[in-house]
């Protein structure tokens, strides 16, 4: 009998539950810290979903009301398994694996590299070892799929010793994200493109080329600090900057990288929100610095659509997803605009109205596709495939 499967994506404002096969989802809870300082939590089901308000001692004990909810809805918990998002830097964390007390100890000494999601991480994984103390968690990461990246794309140009010695390479991430558009591309697609582009934007965004199924660059590096500029991220920066503004603002390490974290990005350049839909409704009513905010952010993923589109010698297929690739027609348009000589020519119509996964363009042999991604169910296949590779399932 195959293992049930909790899925588990932690964050600094939600957390996501599933329960679930691959071929089938049971239960799925989202609980959301939102931006008034109110919490929900959403219940979806095979027979519908709904919405509840939830109190800040719910929401800083999700794990444990996801669990009675389950309990709830008579799902057996007899025969668990834990799969947990990870992002972290470091070969150690490439692959997808069991979490054992070297695993533990590994991602302890990683925590001031990508603090935002391995200190999650942690706690959840403490969570989890006092609520169910007999359940293995298996970590899915959201770098395998970047594992195999080319010499020149994962390397950085600094002392070959250093890098090997130190662990210094870019490990991309958004990996889950970009598995699952893959695959539910598939399912609209009658010919794999053999060329593909991905664009996740969220709160988090990144660029990947995909040829023949596999990464061969990406815009994130060792950190999700590299790459596109984000919410409150500031994405690629001179080093020599950062430690210019360092010295001038008297910042440690650690406050340097909560700044460029934290307090940059769209944020920073736009002075008044992180919410691209705030920023496009200010743009519509003229102001200048959210108008700014989202010419940088489309700019810089063109720069990178542009070059991908050199390194894969073409391009098949260009996909939006994340929850600003998928809800955002503005910023697919913006991003579309002027790549017509790729062959690239959006139906106004279907980008505005899409609510489904599918294509957004009105001819040409270069697709463009909208899919809503769905790291909850790739996050429960590959668990359920590293179970089968183990014979544990």
């Amino acid at each position: 009998m195959d293992k049930l499967i909790l899925a588990i994506n932690p964050g600094s404002t939600s957390y996501k539950y599933s329960f679930g096969l691959p071929d089938q989802n049971l239960l799925q809870l989202h609980y959301e810290s939102l931006t008034d300082g109110s919490y929900v939590c959403t219940t979806r089901t095979p027979s519908g979903q709904t919405e509840q308000s939830i109190d800040a001692e719910i929401f800083s004990n999700s794990l444990k009301d996801c669990l009675d909810r389950a309990k709830q809805a008579e799902i057996p918990l007899d025969n668990l398994v834990v799969g947990l998002r990870l992002v972290a830097p470091g070969s150690y964390f490439a692959q997808n694996k069991l979490i054992d007390s070297e695993f533990e100890l590994q991602l302890k000494q990683k925590t001031d590299m990508a603090p935002l999601h391995i200190t999650a991480a942690r706690h959840m994984i403490t969570d989890l070892r006092q609520i169910l103390p007999d359940t293995p968690i298996y970590a899915v990461s959201d770098s395998a799929i970047h594992a195999n990246l080319p010499a020149v794309a994962r390397s950085y140009a600094i002392n070959a010793q250093d890098a090997a010695n130190q662990d210094i390479f870019r490990f991309g991430y958004h990996g889950i994200s970009v598995g699952s558009a893959l695959r539910k591309l598939q399912a609209i697609t009658t010919t794999a493109p053999e060329k593909v582009i991905v664009c996740h934007l969220g709160g988090g965004s990144s660029v990947t080329a995909i040829r023949n199924n596999q990464s061969i660059d990406t815009s994130m590096g060792f950190s999700p600090l590299e790459g596109l500029p984000m919410t409150t991220r500031s994405g690629t920066i001179d080093i020599g900057a950062a430690l210019y503004l360092a010295k001038r603002k008297y910042l440690t390490d650690e406050q340097l990288l909560e700044y460029l974290n934290k307090q940059s990005g769209l944020l920073g350049i736009s002075g008044t929100s992180d919410d691209i839909r705030t920023l496009i409704d200010q743009a519509a009513a003229g102001q200048q610095s959210a108008q700014a905010a989202l010419d940088y952010f489309v700019y810089h993923i063109k720069h990178y659509i542009g070059a991908y589109v050199g390194l894969l010698n073409g391009l098949d297929t260009l996909v939006f997803t994340g929850t600003v690739g998928y809800r955002s027609a503005v910023i697919r348009n913006m991003v579309c605009n002027q790549l017509d000589y790729l062959g690239i020519s959006l139906d106004e119509q279907k980008n505005n109205s899409l609510s489904s996964d599918g294509y957004i363009n009105t001819h040409g042999k270069l697709g463009v596709a909208v899919i809503k991604t769905d790291e909850q169910s790739e996050i429960i296949l590959k668990v359920h495939e590293l179970l089968s590779r183990m014979g544990a399932n």
